[in-house]
């Protein structure tokens, strides 16, 4: 288990694309669905579908089936909850390198940190993005100086 959802979050993102993935699969979260939106919408994923988890559909297929086979043992490290997740597709240029070149936390559960809207400066002169966490929602650092709210910033992606 893990105690930032969103460190959890991009560490998964940025490890499926050193590794050339097409895809990586994240829990459904609410919070998880907020951050992806936001990212498709900046153009850093090419998107991302909610998908029945591999655990949920063997537990289906083993319902079905109990009748005429043997149950397995269930171990208990196996013991999973069973659900939806999101997969996540990743986006990469036209010479197969990642779209994103930086994915950093920000404010960690162990440092909050908080910017007003004059301190949230443009990231790579405005190719990059800071999400932030603010009364009007998770939003963009452009779109807090917009709306001139200052906020926790999540995460740096650039």
């Amino acid at each position: 288990m893990y105690n930032d959802a969103i460190s959890d979050l991009i560490t998964r993102i940025r490890n499926g694309q050193r590794a050339g993935q097409r895809s990586v699969k994240v829990p459904e979260v609410k919070l998880f669905k907020v951050i992806l939106a936001l990212l498709k919408k900046e153009g850093f994923i090419a998107g991302f579908e909610s998908v029945e988890s591999q655990t949920a559909k063997a537990k289906n297929d083993r319902k079905l089936s109990s009748d005429s086979a043997k149950k397995p043992r269930e171990l208990p490290y196996r013991k999973r909850k069973a659900g939806k997740v999101l997969n996540v597709i990743l986006k990469y240029d036209q010479n197969g390198e990642p779209v994103i070149s930086e994915l950093k936390r920000i404010s960690k559960p162990g440092l909050r940190q908080y910017l007003g809207n004059d301190r949230l400066k443009p990231v790579r002169g405005g190719l990059g993005s800071v999400i932030v966490s603010t009364s009007r929602g998770i939003i963009t650092d452009r779109e807090a100086r917009k709306l001139k709210v200052g906020g926790e910033p999540l995460f740096l992606i650039a």
